[in-house]
This record gives C-alpha cells, sequence and structure tokens, in this order.
C-alpha cells in the first residue's frame, strides 16, 4: 500500500525505473485522450440529429439538438433562470456583462441585462 514511506519520487529512481513508469504514464493518457476525443465526437453527431421540439404557444418546432438546447436555455433564461442568461450570454460572446433578476409588478421573474 502507498504511504509517505514508501513512495518514491522519480528522481531518486534509476534512469531505467523512471523511464518504465514515465512510459506507463504516457500511454494511459494517451489513451484518456482517444476516449475523451471519441466522446467529443458523439456528442457532435448526436447534436446533428433533428429532433421535433414543442414551443410554448403549442408549436412544433423540427430542429436539430443544438438548436433545441439553444431554445431549451433561452425559454429557462425567459422564466427567470440567471444562469441560463449567462450562458446565453457567453455563447453570444457578451460574457463581461451583468445580469439582474428581479420581479415585475406581478411578481412575475425579469433579467435585466446591462
Amino acid at each position: 500500500m502507498a504511504n509517505k514511506e514508501n513512495l518514491i519520487p522519480l528522481n531518486k529512481r534509476s534512469k531505467e525505473a523512471a523511464k518504465v513508469i514515465q512510459t506507463a504514464g504516457g500511454k494511459a493518457r494517451g489513451k484518456q485522450q482517444q476516449e475523451a476525443k471519441t466522446f467529443r465526437e458523439a456528442a457532435l453527431v448526436m447534436l446533428k440529429v433533428p429532433q421535433d421540439f414543442k414551443l410554448p404557444n403549442g408549436e412544433t418546432l423540427r430542429a436539430t439538438a443544438r438548436d433545441g438546447v439553444v431554445l431549451g436555455m433561452l425559454q429557462a433564461a425567459q422564466r427567470g433562470n440567471p444562469k441560463a442568461a449567462k450562458w446565453l450570454a457567453d455563447i453570444l460572446g457578451e460574457s463581461s456583462i451583468n445580469i439582474n433578476l428581479t420581479t415585475d409588478e406581478d411578481n412575475r421573474p425579469e433579467i435585466n441585462i446591462e
């Protein structure tokens, strides 16, 4: 079992032992990066799949899943979700803006963007 007494830093090991450990670490990192790339590629493919989305007025919109994500975040922001509003601002390149959540006279959420 590893603990402070039996952990040996690489600079205190022989060059051969350090090389074996570093090679194993490099291979593990390469495998991890390949898995992350595969996951990203699968997500990008799935975001291009057309889907039907219900709009607040009851109509159905045929769009990609990526468009659906943006639509969902827009609807959440319109309902008063400040994190959704911030996400939209970041996507639009306006991340330096201030977002304030207040309520109007009917106690409905209102987002003020400055």
